[in-house]
């Protein structure tokens, strides 16, 4: 097995964390509009 590049490596490393960032990202906007969506309900049932 040849060695690894270590420019290459970080770059790949990089890379996968901005995808993974981007990610999590996504899923907490869902989740922040979600939360946004279903934070009246309570209220309406508690009434």
């Amino acid at each position: 097995m040849e060695e690894l590049n270590p420019e290459l490596y970080i770059t790949a490393v990089a890379e996968t964390n901005a995808l993974i960032d981007d990610y999590v990202a996504r899923i907490r906007k869902r989740e922040t509009i979600s939360e946004k969506v279903y934070e009246p309900q309570p209220e309406v049932a508690g009434s």
